[in-house]
C-alpha cells in the first residue's frame, strides 16, 4: 500500500516559516494564472486586428512575460527569505496550531492542498493525532494514561470531516450541554477520543493511518479496550469505513485487532456515494479549461486536493483511484462495496428543508451531501433498502455542519446506544 511520505522528525518545528513559504508560492502561482489569462485575451485581440498588429504583439508579449515572471520570482524569493528568517530565529513556531483560530485555518489549508503539503514535508501539513484538551497526545502508555487518568474499557472515537478539525464538535457559541463525546462519557461511560487529521490526503491513505493509530491507541490504553464506538462526520465516516475494508482485504494490516472490538459506527452526513459539489467542481473545471481565457481558473479549481476529489463518488480504497485521471469528467470507478462485516451501522442525514422528499432537498441535500448518499443507498443498487428504518434517521431544516452539535442528533445517537446495550 503506497502512502504519502511521512513527516521527518523536526519537520513541524516552525509553522510560521511554512506559512511564509506557502504565501510566496501562492502569490507566484497567482501571477502565473493572471499572465495566462492576460496573454489569452491579448492573443484574441491581436488576432482580430490582423498581421499589422504583429510588431506590437511581439513587444507586448515580451514585456508582459518579463513582468509576470519577475513578480512570480520575487514572490517565491520573498516567501523563502521570510521562511528562512522565521526558521532561524524560531518566531512563529507552531503559531497556527497553538490557537483555535489557527487550527481552523490550518485545517482549511490542509483540506485544499494537504496532499502537496504532506509530500513537500511542509510544517503546515497536519499529522493524524489523538487530541486531548487541544493538545496532541503521544501514543505511549505513559502519555495516554496521563491524558486519561480515569480511562475505562469503552471508548468513542470522533472523526471530523473535510477542512475541519476536532473543534467541529464544540457547541456553537458556547451553547449546548457539551460535546457529544463529553455527554457520551457521562451518560454511557464511553471515553471521548478526538482525532485530528489532514483531510487533503486520499481517503484510503487516511483510512490506513487511522487504522494504525487506533491499533496503537488500543495497545497504549490504560485498561484493556472492550468496546469501540466510532462517530464520523462527513469524510470522517468514510475514513472509518475505509479502515474497516482495509482490515478485511490488506495482508499488511491483517494484524489489526481493533475491528473486532468495534461495535457500532455512526455516520453523520457521510457521502458514501459522493457529494454533488465536488461533481460540480469537476465539471466546472473541465468546462473552464476548454476556453483559453478561463483556463487558469479551471487549473486553479483542479488544484484542489486528492482528498476533495475522492469525495466526487466516495472513493474508499486505493483501487478506486489508482491508475485513473483524478480530473476525468464524472467517471465513477468504484466497484459495488457493502459495509464491512462486524459493527452495527447507523446513518444520519440532514436536509435544508423539513422533508427529504422536497425538490430542494433532493437537489441540495444538506448543502453538501444528498440523503441517498448519506444513507448509503440509491447509487450502487444493491445498497438500496439494505438498512432498516431503525438504523437511518433524517433531520430536516438543518445543514451539513449542524449534525456535529445538534441536540436532537445527539439524542438519537444516545438512544441507539442505549437500545443496543439492553
Amino acid at each position: 500500500m503506497e502512502l504519502q511520505p511521512r513527516r521527518p522528525v523536526g519537520r513541524r518545528n516552525n509553522q510560521g516559516a511554512g506559512l511564509a513559504k506557502l504565501g510566496g508560492d501562492t502569490l507566484a502561482a497567482a501571477a502565473g494564472a493572471v499572465e495566462q489569462t492576460h496573454q489569452a485575451i491579448a492573443r484574441r485581440v491581436f488576432s482580430a486586428i490582423g498581421p499589422s498588429a504583429e510588431p506590437a504583439r511581439r513587444t507586448h508579449d515580451a514585456i508582459a512575460s518579463l513582468s509576470y515572471r519577475t513578480i512570480a520570482r520575487g514572490a517565491r524569493i520573498g516567501g523563502e527569505a521570510a521562511a528562512a528568517a522565521l526558521q532561524f530565529n524560531g518566531r512563529g513556531a507552531r503559531a497556527l496550531s497553538a490557537r483555535p483560530r489557527g487550527r481552523i485555518a490550518g485545517s482549511l489549508i490542509n483540506g485544499w492542498l494537504g496532499d502537496r503539503l504532506d509530500a513537500a514535508a511542509s510544517p503546515l501539513a497536519i499529522e493524524m493525532a489523538l487530541i486531548r484538551d487541544g493538545v496532541e497526545v503521544e501514543l505511549s502508555a505513559a502519555a495516554v494514561a496521563a491524558a486519561y487518568p480515569l480511562a475505562g474499557p469503552r471508548i468513542a472515537i470522533f472523526l471530523h470531516g473535510l477542512v475541519e478539525s476536532e473543534l467541529i464538535w464544540e457547541p456553537r457559541g458556547g451553547l449546548g450541554e457539551g460535546r457529544f463525546g463529553q455527554r457520551l462519557a457521562s451518560e454511557h461511560g464511553l471515553d471521548e477520543v478526538l482525532i485530528r487529521y489532514n483531510s487533503g490526503l486520499h481517503i484510503s491513505d487516511n483510512g490506513e493511518r487511522f487504522g494504525t493509530l487506533l491499533e496503537r491507541l488500543c495497545a497504549a490504553w490504560p485498561v484493556a479496550v472492550e468496546e469501540i464506538t466510532i462517530v464520523g462526520h462527513s469524510m470522517g465516516g468514510l475514513l472509518a469505513r475505509s479502515a474497516l475494508h482495509q482490515s478485511e482485504t490488506a495482508s499488511e494490516v491483517a494484524r489489526w485487532d481493533w475491528p473486532r472490538l468495534t461495535r457500532r459506527i455512526f455516520y453523520l452526513g457521510s457521502p458514501h456515494h459522493g457529494a454533488p459539489l465536488e461533481r460540480f467542481a469537476n465539471a466546472g473545471a473541465r468546462a473552464l479549461s476548454a476556453i483559453a481565457e478561463t483556463r487558469a481558473l479551471g487549473t486553479l479549481i483542479d488544484s484542489r486536493s486528492v482528498g476533495i476529489k475522492d469525495l466526487r463518488f466516495g472513493n474508499l480504497l486505493e483501487g478506486d483511484w489508482r491508475g485513473h485521471d483524478p480530473d476525468e469528467l464524472l467517471v465513477d470507478h468504484r466497484p459495488h462495496r457493502d459495509q464491512a462485516v462486524g459493527p452495527d451501522y447507523y446513518f444520519i442525514a440532514a436536509t435544508i428543508t423539513r422533508s427529504h422528499r422536497h425538490p430542494a432537498a433532493r437537489l441540495f441535500g444538506d448543502l453538501l451531501v444528498q440523503t441517498p448518499s448519506a444513507w448509503a443507498a440509491g447509487t450502487h443498487g444493491a445498497d438500496e433498502g439494505r438498512y432498516p428504518a431503525g438504523q437511518t434517521r433524517h433531520f430536516g431544516s438543518r445543514n451539513h455542519f449542524a449534525l456535529t452539535t445538534d441536540a436532537e442528533v445527539y439524542t438519537q445517537i444516545s438512544d441507539w446506544i442505549a437500545a443496543a446495550s439492553n
